[in-house]
């Protein structure tokens, strides 16, 4: 026993480099937010940004709107061009604006990533452009969800399936046999 104990305690001397792994200083972004909007109103949503340590001075990042998977359109949205982490804090916050102009009840999207300038020292976390990649390390974007909100009664589908559900798609139809919503590859 006491061998074991001895061995455990001196076999790992070696000097730890964490320090210089790209996975200790980096920034990403909170993931997802849904959010129901009445028709013809707006909505303010809050999107966070978290580093992986603090710094004595503040921090600012630019925002980038993936225009190729954005579905909302531009003149409905209002996205800063950049959001602070404040000096000693691994959090910041931003708003978007949302406009409810045919969002629908299925919604729309809107995907927001992050850029930093070189001489930060930091690793970006995103998917957008030309940026830095660390997979896994943080959320790649920050998707907005927005839907038209429903004053009607909602519905829940729930259908049961084989080993082929992937196979399955389904419709649902009004009184005017105009499809109100439909779905496809059911895992």
């Amino acid at each position: 026993m006491a061998l074991s104990l001895f061995l455990a305690i001196f076999v790992s001397c070696e000097e730890d480099n964490s320090k210089d792994s790209p996975l200790t200083n980096f920034v990403g972004l909170q993931a997802f937010a849904n959010v129901e909007i009445a028709a013809g109103t707006s909505s303010t949503v809050e999107g966070k940004v978290y580093a992986s340590n603090t710094s004595t001075s503040d921090r600012t990042f630019t925002l980038i709107v993936d225009e190729t998977t954005t579905t909302i359109d531009a003149e409905n949205y209002t996205v800063p061009t950049t959001v602070t982490i404040p000096a000693g804090s691994r959090e910041g916050s931003f708003q978007v604006a949302i406009t409810a102009i045919d969002l629908g009840t299925s919604g729309k999207e809107i995907h927001i990533g992050l850029a930093i300038q070189a001489d930060t020292n930091m690793a970006v976390v995103s998917d957008i452009g030309a940026l830095n990649v660390l997979d896994g390390a943080a959320s790649t974007q920050f998707v907005i969800k927005a839907s038209e909100l429903c004053t009607l009664n909602k519905v829940l589908i729930e259908i049961s399936t084989d080993s082929y559900g992937s196979e399955t798609t389904w419709e649902l139809y009004d009184q005017d046999l105009n499809i109100v919503a439909n779905g496809m590859s059911i895992r």
